[in-house]
């Protein structure tokens, strides 16, 4: 039976990176995952990174349509979204071929199989037992389906299923609303399809302010997206090579559809674990932790989507580097809680950090300042004029609770509120930070300074 300090259960971002900073730490390691293309995890091959590339594709097949507004002549523009998706395949394995490098110098050992706890300590992986000191549990998050509604891989698909897509379709139908889903919706609808969001909360982005999801909802309007909130889609049916859909809300409609996404979000991979053996306790649907991202057995960590809180990769990235170092110095690190960036690469973009204006209100007197991307040079010359940036802050105090941006590079931008809220920055203090003209960051200074 081989030996180590430390198991890691998954090699998804929770799990590769606290088993490099263990083996900088001087620790002997290994991962297990079902397999070594999967090392990165549903971020690297399945989520962020080629999501991301889609989006980056259909942006530029947009600039390119719209150039004449610019000067530029480029006459008919078209794609092919067969290369689109060898685009997107190319960056995953660029950057898989650098991760595993990275791994394979820091003299980690990878497992490939599904891993099952024996007792606290040792681990099955496929036909072999390891056994360790320590085991982080990184074992990350599957996709959520609907009781009445699953994916069939073929006209009705996952988010992870329709990466391998290669047909537009004309109508596409996404159920959820959430991050997921705006950015699959801008993607499809800028190559031309017609796109239909269904989501059961008042507004997109139900975890984000409430104007957030109100001003994504206006412009997608204009870009021909159809946003039915307050609906849910009660069944699908197949017609021919059709998926009918029946969407109830105020009123009851079918619809037919090419293609259908589930968006619906993700829960806690933790099922053939045998936690039960490890004697690690599970809370609602999540692996219950500590502030030390301790689990209820003490040498046992999780980390990243199967313990509850954000399900995001740089979440992921800060409670590895937690557990990491706990483990080697005893537990004296937290994660970080509060300042926490939220991030959709939709159109126009967000990025948010801290506390909603609805949150604030429950526990501050608090003053809410907003300002308009649509008089700021940098926006007008981008033709990026929609959007806003929002800062909430403390009365008493001037403490800036929280902040949400809707506009182009919002997704950047946002880190500036970051070290705001991470550094308990009143108003004055960033109304005294002089920003360069001309900017889309002028608009965060206009909106504090007004």
């Amino acid at each position: 039976m081989s030996k180590y300090d430390v198991i890691v259960i998954g090699g998804g971002p929770a799990g590769y990176k606290s088993a490099l900073k263990l083996s900088e730490l001087g620790k002997k390691v290994c991962i297990i995952d079902k397999s070594r293309k999967h090392i990165g995890g549903t971020c690297l091959n399945e989520g962020c990174i080629p999501v991301k590339s889609l989006l980056k594709s259909s942006e530029v097949f947009l600039t390119a349509k719209n150039a004449e507004k610019y000067g530029i002549q480029t006459g008919e523009c078209s794609f092919d979204l067969k290369l689109i998706n060898e685009k997107m395949k190319a960056n995953v394995e660029l950057l898989n071929s650098g991760l595993a490098g990275t791994i394979k110098r820091a003299k980690i050992d990878i497992i490939e199989a599904e891993a099952s706890f024996i007792d606290k300590n040792r681990i099955k992986a496929g036909g072999v037992e390891v056994e360790a000191d320590y085991v982080i549990i990184a074992s990350g998050s599957v996709t959520s389906v609907l009781p009445d509604i699953k994916p069939d891989g073929n006209k009705i698909l996952t988010s992870g299923q329709i990466l391998a897509n290669e047909v537009l379709p004309e109508k596409l139908l996404i159920i959820g609303g959430g991050v997921i889903g705006c950015e699959f919706a801008t993607f499809y609808s800028r190559l031309g399809s017609r796109v239909t969001i269904v989501e059961p909360m008042a507004e997109l982005l139900p975890n984000e302010d409430a104007e957030v999801g109100k001003a994504i909802k206006r412009e997608f309007k204009k870009t021909g997206i159809t946003s039915d909130t307050g609906y849910i889609v009660k069944s699908l049916e197949y017609i021919e090579d059709k998926v009918k859909a029946l969407i109830s809300g105020k009123k009851e409609r079918e619809e037919e559809f090419d293609l259908v996404l589930l968006a619906v979000g993700r829960r806690a991979n933790i099922d053939g674990l045998d936690l039960e053996n490890s004697r690690v306790e599970v809370e609602n649907r999540h692996i219950k932790v500590n502030e030390y991202m301790q689990t209820t057995t003490d040498n046992i960590y999780a980390i990243g989507d199967v313990a509850d809180g954000w399900m995001l990769a740089h979440t992921a990235y800060d409670e590895a580097m937690v557990a990491a170092k706990n483990i080697v110095n005893g537990n004296n690190k937290t994660p970080e809680r509060t300042a926490i960036p939220r991030v959709v690469f939709s159109y126009p973009e967000v990025g948010a950090v801290g506390l909603t204006e609805e949150q604030a209100k429950d526990k501050f007197e608090i003053n809410v300042q907003k300002n308009l991307f649509k008089p700021n040079g940098k926006a007008i010359i981008d033709g990026a004029g929609e959007g806003f940036v929002k800062v909430v802050s403390d009365v008493e105090t001037g403490i800036i609770l929280g902040a949400s941006i809707v506009g182009k590079s919002a997704t950047e931008l946002v880190h500036e509120f970051v070290l705001v809220v991470k550094n308990r920055m009143t108003v004055n203090d960033l109304a005294s930070c002089v920003h360069g003209h001309p900017t889309l960051s002028e608009v965060i200074w206009e909106t504090v300074i007004i």
